[in-house]
């Protein structure tokens, strides 16, 4: 993953902000044409173990 990702998830994993998440989706969502690569799926793989009350905080 890019320095920048890691270094998001790991302020997300400290503080549990849901801003940190909202960056990070919309991150993912940038990343959509390089969705097979090795990066992304990581990136997507992270989004997959997020806590459901961190999803229920972006809607």
């Amino acid at each position: 993953m890019s320095i920048y990702a890691t270094q998001a998830i790991q302020a997300l994993e400290q503080t549990q902000s849901p801003r940190v998440i909202q960056r990070l989706y919309a991150l993912r969502q940038q990343l959509q044409p390089w969705h097979n690569t090795s990066y992304v799926k990581q990136l997507d793989e992270y989004f997959t173990d997020v806590p459901s009350f961190f999803q229920q905080k972006l809607m």
